[in-house]
């Protein structure tokens, strides 16, 4: 093992790819060409032209995708595509994300409801939690504030970004 790469491991992982601008949804197509998975999570936007307005697809984190793989059997192929810069690393070594996270990701970007809240319960920022049921049932992150006592706000350490959903408070519960 030299320095900068993970310890050796045959079993796939997910991690995080930074990438070029604006090449998110190329490099989605190329692992789907080489049989990586991967996951760009996409959000619809208005866009507007001078002739019409449109809704388009935009990745929810510009400039990064997850990619699951065996380091050492396709780091070079991800590599060596002009759309990849580096994996986000700490310490040097790139970042390896748990399965969960992507799972909880993935529920947050699809599943996300705007729900009534219930005025009686409150979250204060720091908040660890979880959703205990409805479509982001298992999904756990930290308050980071409260507007109108439904909106959760959830925090992707690896990132250091912001996911928002808004959920039922009812359906949310404080973990110790």
């Amino acid at each position: 093992m030299s320095a900068g790469q993970p310890p050796e491991n045959s079993e796939p992982q997910w991690y995080v790819l930074r990438t070029m601008p604006q090449h998110e949804k190329k490099l989605a197509t190329f692992f789907e060409k080489q049989g990586l998975a991967h996951y760009l999570p996409l959000v619809p936007r208005k866009r507007q032209w001078s002739d019409r307005v449109k809704i388009v697809e935009f990745p929810l984190f510009p400039g990064y995708i997850f990619v699951r793989f065996a380091w050492f059997a396709a780091y070079k192929t991800i590599l060596g595509h002009n759309g990849s810069i580096d994996f986000v690393r700490s310490e040097s070594v790139p970042s390896v994300m748990r399965a969960e996270e992507i799972e909880n990701l993935s529920l947050l970007v699809g599943g996300a409801l705007e729900l009534e809240a219930n005025p009686d319960e409150k979250f204060p920022p720091g908040q660890k939690v979880e959703v205990r049921s409805g479509p982001l049932k298992g999904v756990r992150g930290v308050v980071q504030r409260v507007k109108n006592k439904s909106r959760l706000f959830v925090h992707l350490p690896l990132l250091n970004q912001m996911v928002v959903a808004e959920v039922d408070v009812l359906d949310v519960e404080k973990l110790v």
